[in-house]
């Protein structure tokens, strides 16, 4: 069956782990997965331990770097889908390099300028490419890029909003009921109950197979979709087709 993992942080200057493509390379090879979308380590775009982050020359050299090697993974034999990780450059000049977005920060780490008319411009630039966003922000911050900031953008949360709010305020407030939203089961500690849950109250159609690594792994992650014995069609929409559907408009990118 083909297997894409729709959540791999790839990287070659956070040294906290290994995060290499010859690293992670091994681990997609035991899960059986032929293809990943790929981010850039949260060290790689901005300091995450300093909520007073402020942009330098070393760290918009340090993030030129971290994309430039996500885009030379072209070639390898597992086919590498790289997301651009905006952060408050809003830099839109090199996304057409790219299969989709990634968004993220946590409640203790610095902030996103919404305010800022870049911001407006660069979610312009996503709606216009067709893009899909990986959104991982604070419940509040959530809801509005959703709702207002970029209504109509298809948007995944991972974790099933473990770090978005919490797997059980998603649940409770049905964020889920929103047609363009979808929801990755990656991260180590995601349980296989609230996948099931998930899939008994929104479907299978909306639901993607990821890992997470370095927090997880690609062949933990696939033991707990096949500990639910799913029919054969759910599998095929978890494991791949619904994330290659996301990247459908991805022309420069061969399907694996």
């Amino acid at each position: 069956m083909l297997i894409v993992d729709s959540h791999v942080h790839m990287g070659q200057l956070d040294d906290s782990a290994p995060q290499r493509y010859e690293d992670i390379a091994p681990i997609f090879d035991e899960a059986g997965v032929t293809a990943a979308v790929c981010i850039s380590p949260v060290q790689e775009i901005y300091d995450r331990y300093d909520p007073d982050f402020v942009d330098t020359p070393a760290w918009q050299e340090r993030r030129r770097q971290s994309r430039e090697y996500l885009c030379s993974l072209k070639d390898k034999r597992h086919r590498i889908y790289p997301f651009y990780f905006v952060w408050n450059d809003f830099d839109t000049s090199g996304l057409d390099r790219y299969c989709g977005i990634k968004w993220h920060r946590h409640p203790d780490e610095p902030r996103y300028h919404y305010d800022d008319p870049a911001c407006a411009r660069m979610i312009d630039a996503i709606r216009d490419r067709g893009f899909v966003v990986l959104l991982e922000e604070e419940w509040e911050n959530t809801l509005r890029f959703v709702d207002e900031f970029a209504p109509g953008v298809p948007v995944i949360i991972p974790h099933l909003g473990r770090l978005n709010g919490g797997v059980e305020r998603f649940f409770r407030e049905d964020f889920w009921r929103r047609e363009n939203t979808h929801a990755d089961m990656s991260a180590a500690d995601c349980q296989e109950r609230d996948i099931q849950r998930y899939l008994e109250k929104y479907g299978p159609e909306r639901m993607l197979f990821g890992s997470d690594y370095p927090f997880g792994s690609s062949v933990i992650s696939k033991e707990k979709i096949d500990a639910l014995n799913l029919p054969e069609a759910d599998r095929k929409l978890i494991f791949a087709d619904n994330i290659l559907r996301l990247l459908k408009h991805t022309e420069q990118y061969e399907k694996p």
